[in-house]
């Protein structure tokens, strides 16, 4: 099952009819990147985030550094996109399942799903349809309107538990918790300056002789604005401590899929694996959007 998945993707989306927006983030002051992850730190805490997928991911990784327990009230916590709240605590309910002798997929039971996988197979950072993941743990994602895709791997039977969401997250001492998120965008963005098929046949686009069309952006001009308002207790404390992060799209790419990627080989303890096909400017800082040419459609733009 691990070797088919990526071939299946690679004959699904190797498609001259492909096309992939590729949307950069940039955070605002206090963020950096660190580790292969976009991090805020202060002197409690180290936040990490990994916008790698489709439609991006809001969702963040939260270090406990002191030697307190840290609670995460998520009814104080939200993700603002555009000026507009989404109450990280939903009440909702989660499925994980186990398979023994393989693998842990969660998913979530509702139309936006996040989770979090374990796998023997490492894919690199740019591979279609699974977020980055340096080690053997990682983020698999799977909503209704087809944002990204979830992998379960099994080895004989497994066993699902039902797990309601909890208000309150406690964090050991100098230990690590993952805050389940959101989709970022789900849309593609449109600018008459943004050529959706750049390298497309047509009279705007020899006369332009594009084959990538780019648009960048200010945080005081950018389409989108968000931010991560998360509130942290350590230890007793009663006041609570409330971190801010903020981000903008600071660039847009539209591309052709073949343009855009190329491939490699994954390998396994310096074993080479299955040929697979990843974006060739991927990043953490990224999130991508994978779109088709429509013949009726075409006509209309451009």
């Amino acid at each position: 099952m691990k070797t088919i998945i990526p071939i299946i993707l690679m004959a699904l989306l190797c498609s001259c009819n492909n096309y992939l927006q590729l949307i950069q983030i940039q955070g605002k002051e206090d963020i950096s990147i660190k580790d292969d992850r976009l991090v805020y730190e202060d002197a409690n805490c180290k936040i990490s985030y990994n916008f790698w997928c489709e439609g991006g991911y809001s969702g963040f990784e939260f270090h406990n550094k002191t030697d307190q327990m840290i609670k995460i009230d998520l009814s104080e916590c939200f993700f603002i996109k555009n000026g507009y709240a989404n109450d990280y605590y939903q009440d909702r309910t989660f499925i994980e399942q186990q398979s023994f002798g393989s693998s842990i997929t969660s998913m979530f039971m509702n139309s936006q799903s996040r989770g979090e996988y374990s796998s023997s197979t490492t894919y690199p950072i740019g591979f279609i349809g699974q977020p980055y993941k340096t080690s053997h743990k990682g983020r698999s994602s799977q909503s209704s309107s087809s944002q990204g895709t979830s992998y379960s791997f099994s080895a004989s039977k497994s066993v699902g538990v039902e797990i309601a969401e909890q208000k309150v997250i406690s964090i050991p001492p100098h230990s690590t918790k993952a805050v389940r998120g959101f989709v970022i965008n789900p849309s593609l963005y449109r600018n008459c300056d943004l050529l959706l098929f750049p390298d497309y046949n047509s009279q705007r686009s020899r006369r332009l002789k594009q084959k990538v069309s780019i648009q960048r952006f200010s945080f005081n001009d950018s389409p989108l604005i968000f931010s991560n308002h998360i509130k942290y207790y350590v230890g007793d404390q009663k006041t609570g401590n409330l971190v801010k992060n903020d981000f903008y799209f600071d660039e847009i790419k539209n591309i052709n899929y073949r343009d855009a990627t190329r491939k490699i080989h994954t390998k396994w303890c310096g074993v080479k694996q299955n040929k697979i096909r990843i974006i060739k400017d991927a990043n953490v800082n990224k999130f991508y959007l994978l779109y088709k040419r429509n013949s009726i459609y075409e006509k209309q733009v451009h």
